[in-house]
């Protein structure tokens, strides 16, 4: 039997051979893959379906990814008569799986691949050409880079409006809301967040607009409105739990948990924190959870400087400190370079009240060579 490391060199070796075009090779060592593990199942799944797409073995392929894909993206599969349109729509397939499984490089290759090869063979597909775009943007925003995410997201709507497509504009809308946070431009963000919420309240889809309010509440906080983000916050929050949305629910805490620490109201932020981190982990994108530790961690970083004593004070700048390196660890899957600076900023802060200078020193080392890297 494989054991954890060893399947997981198995399909790296795997994806090796997909990149270099080996498909049968690369088959062969999948199938002697036994993973217990589910994301390690599905990673083999992901993985075998690109073989099976090279090999143009489309009821292989759909066996191994279509339990992975959202019913639209399953639906269009009927529709396809030509070859080259089946091409088209498992590279689409492919790119929706390894975003899924937050391996974000393999996804931006697909949606890459599959938008080329509508460009180049003149492939009249409007539904996948639109996806497959918008989608590139949000690998994008997931990597750390919304300036390019917002050209895609624009170039989205400009392919919504040519083809009048109008199930998409919500999806586009709500990824320009975070991409323009990212980039600080905090009032184009909440417009475009106000136009997808509304789309979304127009189809009644309480999920989305839970998460519309809660995206919000992360800008108006960024402006330091404070009540209307204590507003969208508390929205989103009400709309999560009647849903019972476990991941919308935890991330509202931590967000409240920073809002009130920012006003001041250190009780009411221990409390919030307390409720997040009883499913923290149970968030299933890194980003969400990178976000979550860092809240975690600037809350019990102000609870240690108003410690009673000493000895609290040092458990709590070490819990702190723990929170701070598991945020820059979840970032450090997707590359989010900025975000990770700024972790670094805190952590070395925080290192350095403990005492521990080295350790902080390097903390400001690694963010300024992050930072060198990204501008590079």
């Amino acid at each position: 039997m494989n054991t954890h490391s060893d399947t997981q060199l198995l399909l790296y070796s795997a994806r090796l051979q997909l990149e270099e075009g080996q498909q049968d090779s690369a088959l062969a060592v999948l199938q002697t893959c036994h993973c217990e593990e589910e994301r390690q199942q599905q990673e083999c799944a992901y993985l075998s379906g690109w073989a099976y797409v090279a090999r143009r073995q489309w009821d292989d392929a759909q066996r191994v990814l279509f339990p992975m894909l959202d019913e639209e993206t399953q639906a269009w599969e009927q529709g396809f008569q030509l070859e080259r349109e089946r091409i088209a729509y498992f590279l689409l397939c492919l790119g929706s799986v390894a975003s899924t499984l937050t391996l974000y490089e393999d996804a931006s290759l697909h949606f890459a691949s599959c938008l080329k090869l509508l460009h180049d063979r003149r492939i009249h597909l409007p539904g996948v050409r639109i996806k497959a775009r918008y989608s590139l943007g949000t690998v994008s925003l997931l990597k750390g880079q919304p300036e390019v995410a917002i050209q895609n997201y624009t170039d989205a709507l400009k392919l919504c409006q040519h083809y009048q497509n109008v199930d998409a504009p919500a999806q586009i809308y709500h990824g320009l809301c975070e991409a323009y946070q990212a980039t600080g431009a905090y009032e184009l963000a909440f417009e475009m967040g106000s136009t997808s919420l509304q789309l979304y309240q127009q189809r009644a889809d309480r999920q989305k607009c839970a998460s519309l309010h809660q995206a919000l509440g992360r800008i108006c906080f960024q402006l330091e409105n404070y009540q209307d983000a204590t507003k969208h916050y508390d929205e989103s929050l009400q709309t999560a739990m009647s849903i019972n949305d476990t991941a919308l629910t935890t991330m509202n805490y931590a967000l409240l948990a920073e809002l009130r620490l920012a006003e001041r109201r250190l009780g009411e932020a221990r409390e919030y924190s307390q409720l997040a981190l009883e499913h923290v982990e149970q968030l299933r994108s890194p980003f969400m959870q990178s976000k979550a530790y860092a809240a975690l961690g600037k809350v019990v970083h102000e609870e240690a400087l108003h410690a009673p004593n000493e000895e609290s004070r040092l458990k709590l700048l070490e819990a702190a400190t723990d929170y701070f390196q598991r945020a820059i660890e979840y970032l450090k899957q997707i590359g989010a370079s900025r975000e990770i600076a700024d972790l670094y900023s805190l952590l070395a802060q925080t290192l350095e009240l403990l005492g521990r200078e080295e350790e902080a020193l390097l903390c400001w080392r690694s963010g300024f060579e992050v930072l060198q890297e990204h501008k590079a």
